[in-house]
């Protein structure tokens, strides 16, 4: 398998373990369209031959399969049946669950290609907070967030830019609850442990979309492509010499 449809197939599932329904929704789209893998879409190859290569991966240790077997439990499943799987008809349908994710010696075959400066990466997520009484029950209030880099310099300039963000947050932090810890190691992709890992937690209240800091609520472009710029910590697929593979 060539060198970048391989790390292609291997970014696929750098964040998270893909359902193999996202799968297609990355195949033959138009670069303009989002989906929710991230990615540049990879052209000329059908559903089964991407899951065939999966499976190669697999064979050699760099990616596992799992099947859900409840609402919340899942099974591993072995490439080989996999492989049959991809065999049969309506194989989209009857594989759309399954799920494929990194090793540990996948994780590090993609770094390898990919070169990320784990230094710069910044990451975090943030879990909803609703109203759960009165005529506005259910509505959205706030977020209690997350957030966590090696870098503490980036951290701090995430607090400072908040409520200006180029994805028009129209949050503003509650500064009293602001913590701040450094950890000894800490997950920064359900693959990868990184040691010291500063990590802020914080409150943040629900806004009007009127109150904005830019004038007409324009998000300046400097703004937008210092945010950009923040994200390309690793290179991509399709930056490597070769790209676009071919099937």
């Amino acid at each position: 398998m060539e060198a970048v449809l391989k790390q292609w197939l291997l970014n696929l599932a750098i964040n998270f373990p893909v359902p193999f329904s996202c799968l297609s929704k990355a195949l033959n789209h138009n670069d303009r369209e989002s989906n929710s893998l991230n990615v540049k879409p990879l052209q000329g190859f059908t559903f089964v031959q991407a899951g065939h290569k999966l499976t190669e991966l697999a064979e050699v240790g760099l990616l596992a399969f799992t099947q859900p077997i409840g609402q919340y439990e899942s099974q591993p499943i072995g490439a080989s049946e996999l492989r049959s799987l991809l065999n049969q008809e309506n194989t989209q349908q009857k594989l759309r669950n399954f799920c494929f994710k990194l090793t540990p010696a996948g994780g590090s075959a993609w770094e390898r290609e990919a070169m990320p400066r784990w230094f710069d990466m910044e990451d975090g997520s943030g879990i909803p907070c609703c109203t759960n009484e009165g005529p506005s029950h259910g509505d959205l209030v706030g977020w209690d967030w997350t957030l966590f880099s090696q870098n503490r310099e980036h951290l701090m300039a995430t607090l400072g830019w908040w409520s200006t963000g180029a994805h028009k947050r129209h949050e503003y932090i509650d500064l009293r609850t602001i913590e701040l810890t450094l950890a000894d190691e800490y997950e920064v992709r359900y693959w990868k442990r990184l040691p010291s890992v500063y990590v802020v937690t914080f409150h943040s209240w629900v806004i009007a979309p009127a109150m904005t800091v830019w004038p007409d609520g324009h998000v300046p472009r400097w703004r937008i492509d210092w945010e950009i710029a923040r994200q390309k910590w690793y290179r991509n697929p399709w930056e490597m010499e070769g790209w676009p593979p071919g099937p």
